[in-house]
């Protein structure tokens, strides 16, 4: 009979396993992007090593390559005071997916730029450890 090696899983940044205090949530959100290179910013809340799984999508975009967008993150900053800003991603494209483990406390999203000449809608789908923030643009979808 083979027998196994026990590996100690590493702990710390390197965790490759994670444990929250509250349970999990998901959301689909549609979020409409105005034409003609007009831009709009969707972020959700996130404390440091909090984890969430994105998927989004330009659903009735003409030419993908006229779609731009930015995932990124910043710190909570003090009113006139800079703060943290890091850069994920920047892509043309239609579709993203991917996750990300929050580097910091802040808030941390998407910019969207739609360079095409009709509007679109991009329908995000999260699940994990995060907060929506309330007054953005973008309505809630059941699936």
């Amino acid at each position: 009979m083979a027998q196994w090696n026990e590996i100690p899983a590493p702990t710390g940044k390197e965790a490759v396993s994670r444990t929250y205090p509250a349970g999990y949530r998901t959301d689909v959100i549609d979020v409409p992007i105005e034409a003609n290179e007009r831009g709009l910013e969707y972020m959700i809340r996130m404390q440091a090593g909090d984890t969430v799984v994105y998927s989004w999508e330009a659903l009735n975009v003409g030419d993908p390559q006229a779609f731009h967008t930015e995932f990124h993150g910043h710190t909570d900053a003090a009113p006139g005071q800079g703060g943290d800003l890091m850069f994920y991603d920047k892509a043309a494209g239609a579709k993203a997916n991917g996750s990300l483990i929050g580097p910091w406390q802040g808030i941390h999203g998407w910019y969207w730029q739609n360079k095409s000449g009709a509007p679109v809608t991009v329908r995000l789908r999260l699940a994990g450890f995060y907060e929506l923030i309330p007054g953005q643009a973008g309505q809630p979808v059941k699936e």
